[in-house]
């Protein structure tokens, strides 16, 4: 069940001489529950021998129907059986004779059954991997189908939600988002020792499963002439059943995840370069919008305020602020060298609608007042004096 046939010399013989077939061009794999309302039996049960005699036999009874079935007991307690098949596709009336089982161990021993049908694979080299997820089907669903047959496949969000493993490569990318290749390396260890009764060929698989998983995760940030792509792809086929030990999968999974976190601290390096000179364009574009915010730019680029406020300042080498600010003021400055409005409208002009605080900031910035600007720019005092008796009046 766990994958390691090969290890055994002159497999081939030993296995038929159990009547476990290993010729056939297709396997599915079927886990079988029992347990009382009182209690769930097992070795300390006194009647644990009759009830697991009776199950086994009567499920093998029934399988044998439809292939060389063996039986197998796991570290769970649960009844295993090994299906060989000679279509991909289920047997005909399969659940209605498991149906069988489950009433006569109802009937005879007042024991609700469970069994869950693993999907269909192909060889025996994949009997593993069809027994392990057939298994984390059972144990994370065995509260919503007690009494029930259900196949492995439905229970597939279920165990989404609940199974540490099949949200690993979720946790993998929230670090390398965050450049952290050290939580990166505690969550594969983690995630390894949570496998102590899985085989070494299914976590070498199951891993190379994750990466490909965080591959597809990042996949729109590559180009078409990106070079880490390839170098990635050449890291993740050398994640397979070669490997010798649990410390070169580790080994081989961190380079592939530091060579993708890299890539992706570039390219938002890149894309926040990007975003930061698109703002200064739409600042420089649209200075006249009273409206015009840092929450308003950082939405636009999909940032949090505070967050896209860091980047505008080291990319553009001013605060966002500090930038709007300028430019307002440059066109204020331009406005009051060029043309005769009044202060108000250029001050509306250039998107601040409080002509007093117009004035405030135009002082600090240049010294002095718009309309003093305005006079020692133009030499058109007279017409300065005017148009301060006149704002006065106003």
């Amino acid at each position: 069940m766990h994958g390691e046939y090969g290890q055994i010399p002159n497999y081939i013989e030993v296995y038929q001489s159990y009547g476990i077939d290993l010729t056939a061009p297709y396997y599915t794999i079927v886990i079988i529950s029992a347990a009382s309302k009182e209690l769930r039996f097992g070795p300390d049960d006194p009647n644990y021998f009759i009830y697991s005699y009776a199950l086994e036999n009567l499920a093998t009874e029934v399988l044998g129907q439809f292939g060389s079935v063996v039986p197998y007991r796991n570290s769970h307690n649960f009844l295993v059986m090994l299906l060989p098949l000679q279509k991909n596709a289920y047997p005909e009336k399969l659940v209605p004779e498991l149906e069988r089982v489950c009433e006569v161990m109802q009937r005879e021993f007042a024991m609700n059954t469970t069994i869950c049908i693993g999907t269909i694979v192909e060889t025996a080299v994949n009997i593993n991997l069809c027994y392990e997820a057939t298994n984390i089907a059972l144990e994370y669903s065995a509260i919503r189908n007690q009494g029930k047959i259900f196949f492995a496949y439905e229970t597939g969000q279920n165990i989404n939600l609940n199974s540490y493993h099949n949200k690993l490569h979720m946790k993998l990318a929230e670090h390398i988002r965050a450049n952290d290749l050290d939580a990166c390396s505690h969550e594969f260890d983690l995630a390894l020792s949570y496998m102590s009764n899985v085989s070494f060929n299914t976590a070498v698989a199951y891993f190379n499963h994750v990466m490909m998983s965080l591959l597809d995760d990042f996949s729109t940030t590559f180009t078409d002439d990106d070079t880490t792509y390839p170098i990635l792809m050449d890291k993740l086929n050398k994640i397979d059943r070669q490997l010798p030990n649990v410390y070169m999968l580790r080994k081989r999974c961190m380079e592939f995840i530091t060579i993708l976190a890299h890539h992706q601290s570039i390219n938002r390096k890149y894309g926040n370069e990007l975003a930061a000179d698109a703002a200064k364009e739409y600042i420089d574009k649209n200075y006249a919008n009273p409206d015009l915010s840092l929450k308003m730019l950082a939405g636009m680029a999909g940032l949090s305020s505070a967050y896209f406020g860091k980047i505008f300042a080291t990319q553009i080498g001013y605060s966002f602020s500090d930038y709007l600010s300028n430019t307002r003021m440059k066109k204020a400055e331009q406005l009051l060298r060029e043309t005769k409005l009044p202060i108000n409208q250029i001050s509306e002009a250039i998107g601040i609608v409080n002509t007093n605080y117009f004035y405030s900031i135009f002082k600090k910035k240049y010294g002095m007042t718009p309309l003093a600007y305005r006079r020692t720019r133009s030499g058109e005092a007279e017409d300065a004096k005017s148009e301060e008796q006149n704002e006065t009046t106003e």
